[in-house]
């Protein structure tokens, strides 16, 4: 893998992401970054559902066939 100059050899920065993934470092920093944005008020919490989808899934975990 290549990286852009200073990153590191691509070994080293999958094994980052790897380890932080999995010890919830990535999540820490998301979670962090999206409050300082949410207080800023720089983010949307609009969410948009499409309802076809939802009754499907919903219908899907009723029936037990997933």
């Amino acid at each position: 893998m290549t990286c852009p100059n200073g990153l590191g050899h691509g070994k080293t920065v999958y094994e980052r992401h790897r380890l932080w993934s999995a010890d919830g470092t990535w999540e820490r920093l998301l979670q962090q970054v999206q409050a300082a944005a949410d207080a800023a008020g720089e983010i949307g919490w609009d969410i948009s559902v499409d309802p076809p989808s939802c009754t499907w899934i919903m219908n899907d975990s009723l029936q037990g066939t997933h």
